[in-house]
């Protein structure tokens, strides 16, 4: 017989009264109104007041020391002579992919 008023008790506890949570949420606005409004306003200031971090990105490109360089990569790239040396269309799209060519460019 304990065990039944048990196993009720149980059942009974795992519902869930959506109206008296209502009513408990409605007689409780107030705190949960100035807690948000606390918290908005604290985050608002802070993020005004906190120092900005910026992140900045660079493409560093060699200048090449060897003059005949420049033309192999040329005949690399037109007549399709593979050469040793790393490609011109390769730094040229690097530094037009880069984010100071994009923003100069929406800049003007």
């Amino acid at each position: 017989m304990e065990k039944d008023k048990r196993e009720e008790i149980l059942i009974e506890e795992d519902e869930i009264d959506l109206y008296e949570l209502w009513l408990r949420l409605k007689k409780r606005w107030k705190i949960i109104l100035s807690t948000f409004l606390i918290l908005t306003i604290f985050t608002g200031i802070l993020g005004f007041i906190m120092t900005p971090i910026y992140r900045a990105e660079t493409t560093i490109i060699p200048v090449s020391s060897n003059p005949t360089s420049d033309l192999s990569q040329l005949a690399s790239q037109f007549l399709g002579i593979p050469t040793g040396g790393e490609d011109i269309s390769s730094k040229i799209l690097a530094i037009l992919k880069s984010k100071t060519i994009r923003d100069r460019v929406i800049e003007n």
